[in-house]
């Protein structure tokens, strides 16, 4: 390290000592000002919630940061952290309604009920719902008004609901219609856009594009009404207006509608080029995928030499599928289409080049080979008696420890022409680490232009080999390991679709896991089907008895049209099966996905799912010419697709999630009363999206759908309501349908109770909480004139104690306790920030003699911190005479994360917790009810009591700033006597030494 010394003279030495000085003592003369801490954004000593570390290196920088304490595992913390990250807030100075959506980088505003931004680094664009009714009788919306709900924002107009969620990695606009509107056709709603982007529909869905593509896609429509059925429902683009138009025939109101609005991704190679090919193969397992590009040739590689790729989920962000790796063959070679079939199972990776010397080859890659998370190649594969043209590694396929590799035009020896083989290869057959052949597959009835391995598929020891000319209209071959003898890999079936025809290509696509295996047939088209629009067949292992392989289903697409070519690449894993037809959509050779699976249309039966499409399709891309799919995950190939200047017919791939059937873990309560017109309830489990479609169902019974429905931003927690008033007693299941039809019951999960018609016995008073349901019930009998019943509910919300005095005799009162997390449909909503709903009610005894109640309740400090308030800022509403009243309300103590507070009303109906200027009561003012000796035992307890009442803005911080002024005055005192007397001090020693003071060190 160089020291560097700086010479100056010595007066200055001490001029620049003393300015340094003042200023020092400047700054820590602010510091500790009270109060005075924000002047240089250094938080006060008390205020710091996490050690800052400072550290001076040897480089001489300094480097700041929070030391954090261990990695958060708590779900619900995590949940908790989701919430806040996504919920909206209200900023009172500009009056709108702001959420922010931090993977997808969207802001969302609001200020006007109806009038929705949504903002992005593209541009930003405004929606505006404009009417609402039936085709030839549209109406405007009238007057809404916004409730928030965490990360749901809720516009409510008279008759229906629009809102907005806003999740982790997407925004769902909805709209709930409690009634159907007047009039004859279909329901719909019109929206108004404007903005920066230029709108386009294709596939159901509609595009929001700038001058580089598209940036929105706005779709994904599905409307469910109150009973769970799907309604058919449509979005189209007319006139720069957007409609959402829904066949509401026969549907049982309340009406869900729920389109999701998300921001576009794709995935291409960092060094992409034109007509690579990217994505012409694809294959997954768990969060590794591998993508082929046979014509890639980056650099100074050769022509058509072909590349492959390997990408992570949550590499480079959370969901996010990043590029970790590029893998070429050591021995490259111009058109050698390295990349024409890819395979990946768990760390091993095989990849085809079907024109390599000599015949063909195929290479076998690590992970973390030569490094963490390299990729190197460990073993070139060949066949043991390829000769050119052989095209071995047309297709491969890895499982475990042992890899299949097809050889489409093999014929060795006297074998026919082109006839086809397949080979296996065993790990470590040969020594450790060495790839060895074990097995050649033969088709038992091969013949010339068979091309048996144009296609294969692996499953632990089962393998399906593809003959598409084979037969008539192509066979697929079932091999099993050790069939035939120990290490003997037999045929043990032939497959033959039910009503195949020459030409049809069967077996050109194939795929096998665990009992099933589908096989693609793209050219198919029996009977009055369109001319090549393809099928794809299902058999499963069993079926038809022991290794039978019988088929057992036929796969069609919904909407298929001529030269779809449905089934030209498939993939199962479990019962869901992904096939690709990469001629079908609307457009030319655009291309599509289907997703079925198992039980679907039915016990047994497999059914079409959903259709997948690239959301910045365009003609040509070929869109599923390839599929591979992988727990939940699904990756689609469109090989020609535009990625860019750089990536004319470069080609791009696909990730899409498969969201599962929703799952129930519980319901809190588990029980209500049959009185109960508002039994509030929060189920939790997974896979809650949109707006679900909740009901009790019970045999015998109407079923009872859910009121003011609301899902959690984890998609974990929903809460609502039910109406339980007239309900027969006794258990009741709960069914949850998704938007997408995907439902979970839960056979008697809540019980319905009948309503007490005496109050239960216990004597005068009852402590400790009532029955096990969302109302708290106690009771208190023999009450006389000016007696005070005490009544404590055990976790039943916020309120645990109330006291309530009565003015005549009662020989015996009830009084229940009922929590709500949101608005009751009895009563308009507070315009403040609420906690929690109470509802009180007083039974066997007249209103007249309830003189007076006080509540004991208490707030989490978590809620008021999140929601930037002070304990001070709590009030008790009262909902009476239709409007919400203030009560008096007085803070007495904080302990376990909560504040405690007191509040007195003169009478019982629904109450709100929440933020408001509440009546200020002093310490000395506060009325006590003394109860009997024999209801409350007589112990004083004397606490520090806070009232609630907010401060003004004026007089928050006025006894602070009144000492911080005098603080300031004194410290400016300080300088200006210290500066005099350094003044004084150097005309001193400037006339006693002034040869010294001039002079240079």
């Amino acid at each position: 390290m160089v020291k560097i010394h700086i010479r100056m003279p010595v007066g200055h030495f001490f001029r620049e000592k003393l300015a340094t000085f003042v200023i020092l003592t400047i700054f820590l003369g602010f510091c500790v000002i009270p109060g005075s801490a924000s002047l240089f954004n250094i938080p006060l000593v008390n205020d710091i919630p996490s050690v800052l570390d400072l550290d001076i290196n040897n480089k001489n920088t300094i480097q700041g940061g929070v030391a954090l304490g261990n990695e958060i595992k708590d779900e619900n913390i995590l949940q908790n952290i989701s919430i806040s990250m996504h919920s909206f807030s209200y900023n009172k100075k500009t009056g709108m309604w702001n959420a922010y959506n931090p993977k997808e980088d969207i802001k969302v505003s609001t200020g006007v009920p109806g009038i929705f931004t949504i903002k992005t680094k593209c541009g930003s664009f405004q929606m505006f719902l404009s009417g609402l009714g039936r085709v030839f009788c549209l109406k405007e919306p009238g007057d809404g008004k916004f409730e928030a709900d965490e990360n749901c924002l809720n516009v409510v107009y008279k008759g229906f609901t629009e809102w907005y969620k806003n999740s982790d990695g997407r925004i769902e606009h909805g709209m709930t219609i409690f009634e159907s509107p007047p009039g004859d056709g279909n329901l719909v709603a019109e929206f108004v856009v404007s903005g920066d982007f230029e709108l386009s529909s294709a596939g159901g869905n509609i595009y929001f594009s700038d001058d580089y593509g598209r940036v929105f896609e706005y779709g994904r429509i599905s409307t469910l009404d109150s009973s769970g059925k799907i309604l058919d429902s449509a979005i189209i683009l007319s006139n720069g207006r957007i409609y959402w138009e829904i066949d509401d025939r026969n549907a049982v109101y309340p009406v869900n509608i729920d389109p999701i609005l998300t921001q576009v991704k794709t995935l291409t190679p960092i060094n992409k080029g034109n007509a690579d090919q990217f994505g012409w193969s694809v294959s997954i397992s768990g969060d590794t995928a591998v993508f082929g590009a046979p014509n890639a040739n980056p650099g100074t590689m050769p022509a058509d030499c072909g590349q492959a790729y390997v990408f992570y989920k949550n590499h480079g962000g959370t969901d996010n599928w990043g590029e970790i790796k590029n893998l070429t063959a050591s021995d490259r070679e111009a058109s050698d289409h390295f990349g024409w079939s890819v395979s990946i199972s768990g760390d091993t990776a095989v990849v085809g080049a079907y024109s390599a010397d000599v015949g063909g080859q195929a290479y076998i890659f690590s992970r973390n080979n030569g490094g963490p998370d390299n990729w190197g190649q460990v073993a070139i594969l060949n066949g043991s008696d390829t000769t050119d043209g052989d095209q071995f590694g047309y297709s491969v396929s890895v499982s475990g420890d042992i890899a299949v590799i097809g050889a489409k035009d093999a014929d060795p020896g006297t074998l026919p022409d082109n006839c086809g083989q397949a080979y296996v290869f065993s790990k470590d057959n040969g020594g450790p680490e060495n790839w060895g052949q074990i097995a050649i597959l033969n088709a038992s009835d091969k013949a010339g232009a068979d091309y048996f391995g144009c296609s294969v598929s692996l499953y632990n020891d089962t393998a399906v080999v593809g003959a598409y000319n084979a037969g008539v209209g192509g066979q697929a071959y079932i091999f099993l390991r050790d069939s035939g003898g120990l290490g003997n890999w037999g045929q043990v079936r032939i497959l033959n679709g039910s009503d195949t025809a020459p030409v049809d290509r069967f077996g050109n696509s194939v795929s096998v896991s665990r009992n099933i295996a589908v096989i693609g047939a793209y050219e198919a088209d029996p009977g009055a089907l369109p001319d090549n629009c393809g099928q794809a067949y299902v058999f499963s292992k069993d079926n038809g008895g022991p290794e039978n392989w019988g088929q057992i289903a036929i796969l069609n697409a919904s909407d298929k049209a001529d030269s779809d070519f449905f089934g030209n690449s498939v993939s199962v894993s479990g019962n869901i099966a992904v096939v690709g037809a990469w001629g079908a959509s609307g457009g030319v050779n655009c291309g599509q996905t289907y997703v079925f699976s198992g039980d679907s249309g039915g016990a047994g039966s497999w059914g079409q799912d959903q259709i997948l499409i690239a959301p910045d399709g365009s003609n040509w891309e070929y869109y599923g010419c390839s599929v591979a799919f992988s727990d939940d995950t699904a990756v689609v190939g469109a090989y020609e697709a535009n990625s860019g200047v750089l990536g004319m017919w470069g080609g791009k791939a696909y990730v899409v999630i498969n969201v599962p059937a929703p799952t129930f873990t519980s319901i809190v309560p588990s029980s209500a009363l049959t009185d109960n017109a508002s039994a509030g309830v929060t189920i939790t489990g997974s896979n809650y999206l949109g707006k679900p479609v909740i009901k009790l169902e019970k045999a015998g019974q109407a079923n009872i759908n859910a009121k003011e429905v609301v899902v959690s931003a984890g998609n974990t927690t929903i809460t609502c309501s039910f109406d339980l008033t007239g309900a027969a007693a006794g258990a009741w299941d709960i069914n949850i349908t998704n938007p997408d039809s995907k439902s979970v019951t839960a056979a008697d999960a809540f019980t319905v109770t009948a309503a007490p018609t005496e109050a239960p016995s216990g004597g005068r008073t009852s402590s400790g909480g009532g029955l096990n349901t969302d109302t708290g019930v106690c009771s208190a009998k023999n009450l006389n004139a000016g007696d005070t019943a005490s009544f404590g509910f055990k976790d039943k919300g916020a309120v645990y104690g109330l006291l309530v005095k009565v003015s005549e005799d009662t020989p015996n009162m009830m009084v229940t306790v009922k929590k709500q997390g949101y608005t009751p449909s009895s009563v308009e909503t507070p315009d403040t920030n609420v906690y929690e709903y109470e509802e009180v009610k007083t039974y066997h005894a007249d209103k007249s003699a309830v003189t007076r109640g006080i509540f004991e309740f208490k707030v989490a400090q978590s809620w008021l911190f999140t929601k930037g308030y002070t304990k001070g800022d709590i009030v008790m509403l009262h909902y009476k005479d239709g409007e919400w009243v203030s009560l008096p309300t007085v803070f007495i103590r904080d302990d376990a994360g909560y504040y405690h507070y007191t509040a007195e009303t003169p009478s019982f109906s629904w109450f709100a917790i929440g933020i408001g200027e509440g009546e200020t009561i002093l310490a000395d003012e506060i009325h006590k009810i003394t109860p009997k000796e024999t209801v409350i035992p007589a112990v004083e307890t004397t606490v520090p009591v806070q009232t609630t009442a907010p401060k003004s803005p004026e007089s928050e911080h006025a006894d602070s700033n009144t000492g911080s002024i005098a603080a300031y005055l004194l410290v400016i005192a300080v300088v200006l006597i210290m500066l005099a007397a350094a003044v004084i001090w150097q005309r001193k020693q400037k006339k006693k030494y002034p040869d010294w003071w001039n002079k240079k060190f």
